[in-house]
């Protein structure tokens, strides 16, 4: 039988109304008496790089830093796109393990390829079956229920588990206005919404945000995950300094003041819901001039199966030809500081991407800033001769590619910042938070505790199904062969030597400037060492 001990968490430390000071690590530990369940809201701002909030005035963003936690270096999976970022938040699982190795892939094991623009990949469940979503674990472990607001992969039933309360998929909506003819991925079932008469997105992402406060004020339900498309599409049409995405942020602060505002004041939620706010991916700005062409690098046509990405360029390599299409391109990356490549299996440990049937014979992984293109079949949008937008999808210990995180609520501490934590320990920290026991992953719960208050409730809520945790299991090869509970693989790894300053030269210089051979200045901000996460 599973069991899950009595929950720890603590109380807000509050002494007649004194605002207490962002504190370091080594704030005291606070603790209360919690009665009732625990509830998350998680909220996913896709694009939503770390230091986005301060190019304006964020209020409310500031409100919930003041009232909550934040963190100064989130460092998210590699490549740090969508997918993989979305399914390791939610699984605590490294995209090796997770099987989400890009947004779009070749699984030769299955004989299919797989693309986020494609409705039906995102809804076949043969793509996502190598690892189980939080909500789906809540549903089995629990009597509790769950939503979800166009979280990737909400569609997909795993082992026969999909989202459903009262006999209803839980991705519908009471006023009915989603369509099941729509497209799935998020941001176009977004735009579908409000194209069909939601009005702009604005008001449509306040109806989801609704929702959600809707599903959580319902007794059974304890977990709902809410994704914004934004800023992400407007940063890849403009970049980074572009005065549109500053416009967004200016929304994007108004959204979560309405989410802040809906839940302390209202008298059922305060003391239950925890909110989580999250990106998942940073961005960098490139432009018509800085891109790399494959074409003049290896013959595409003749040995190459598949080409995916411009920022992290998986290449499927034809039968007998990887080792031939390597050399050459390690000889031109060799001569260059613009791009480096790597065989699947010589691909740096840190990344976690090699250990995995989907990943690409060949990575190439250019210099932030920089893309790769096969300059003979350019997409319509990187034709203009002028053009400038940003990208994601670098390496993952560059700055840039860092998403920012806030939180609150009744089990998180007021007013504490954390120096760093991974994206994969947020899965730890929920679990902990609803009373779930973990599945085997690659977070540790160690370095996000220090975010949670202490439980002084000795009586466990109940929370079990009869005998369901035990008889599930994952088919095949699963990551489970390979894992242990609360296990990280960086602490058997080489760490490469990535000339890190000292902690506090890096928190003291955030805006650190590198110039490229050919003259154009990136941002490319000191990171910690990938010691400083272990």
């Amino acid at each position: 039988m599973c069991f899950f001990g009595i929950f720890k968490v603590f109380a807000v430390f509050t002494l007649m109304n004194i605002t207490l000071p962002v504190m370091s690590d080594r704030r005291p530990e606070e603790s209360t008496i919690l009665k009732k369940p625990q509830k998350v809201l998680l909220v996913s701002i896709d694009g939503f790089r770390w230091d986005l909030h301060k190019i304006t005035d964020t209020p409310n963003i500031d409100r919930v830093i003041k009232n909550g936690v934040t963190v100064d270096h989130v460092l998210n999976v590699f490549p740090t796109k969508t997918l993989p970022n979305h399914q390791s938040i939610v699984t605590g699982l490294f995209p090796e393990h997770h099987g989400m190795v890009d947004n779009d892939f070749i699984d030769k094991d299955l004989g299919a390829t797989f693309s986020l623009e494609n409705q039906k990949c995102m809804e076949d469940p043969k793509f996502w079956q190598q690892s189980l979503p939080i909500w789906i674990q809540v549903q089995r472990q629990t009597k509790y229920n769950t939503g979800n607001l166009f979280w990737p992969g909400y569609k997909v039933p795993y082992k026969n588990y999909n989202l459903f309360f009262n006999g209803t998929p839980a991705y519908h909506f009471k006023d009915n206005y989603y369509n099941e003819t729509s497209t799935y991925l998020p941001s176009k079932s977004l735009q579908f919404l409000y194209e069909k008469g939601m009005g702009d997105y604005n008001k449509t992402f306040y109806k989801l945000i609704d929702q959600a406060v809707e599903w959580l004020a319902q007794d059974d339900v304890i977990f709902v995950p809410l994704y914004s498309m934004e800023p992400d599409l407007t940063l890849h049409e403009s970049g980074v300094e572009h005065k549109d995405v500053k416009k967004q942020i200016e929304q994007l602060d108004q959204y979560v003041g309405f989410i802040y505002d809906n839940i302390t004041r209202h008298p059922a939620l305060k003391d239950q819901v925890n909110v989580i706010f999250i990106g998942d991916h940073g961005h960098v700005t490139t432009s018509a001039d800085r891109m790399i062409d494959l074409s003049k690098l290896v013959n595409i046509t003749r040995d190459i199966e598949g080409v995916f990405g411009f920022t992290n360029v998986f290449l499927y390599i034809m039968p007998n030809k990887t080792r031939k299409v390597y050399e050459q391109l390690k000889s031109k990356a060799d001569k260059s500081t613009l791009f480096r490549v790597f065989l699947k299996e010589n691909i740096p440990k840190y990344l976690h991407i090699g250990d995995n049937s989907r990943t690409g014979d060949i990575l190439i992984l250019p210099e932030p800033g920089w893309i790769v293109v096969d300059k003979t079949r350019l997409p319509d949008y990187l034709k203009e001769p002028d053009w400038v937008r940003s990208e994601h999808g670098y390496d993952s210990m560059n700055r840039d590619m860092s998403p920012g995180f806030f939180a609150f609520g009744p089990m998180l501490k007021k007013g504490f910042k954390k120096f760093c934590i991974k994206t994969v320990d947020l899965y730890e920290l929920m679990c902990k938070i609803l009373g779930i026991s973990p599945d085997p992953n690659d977070g540790k719960f160690d370095r996000v505790k220090p975010l949670l208050i202490k439980n002084k409730n000795r009586k466990a809520w109940k929370s079990l199904k009869d005998n369901i945790y035990e008889d599930w299991s994952l088919d095949g090869n699963s990551y489970q062969n390979n894992l242990t509970m609360n296990g990280d693989f960086s602490a058997n790894t080489t760490y490469i030597d990535d000339n890190v300053k000292d902690r506090s030269s890096y928190v003291g210089n955030l805006t650190t400037k590198t110039k490229l051979n050919n003259g154009n200045i990136l941002r490319n901000d000191d990171a910690p060492s990938l010691k400083d996460f272990s």
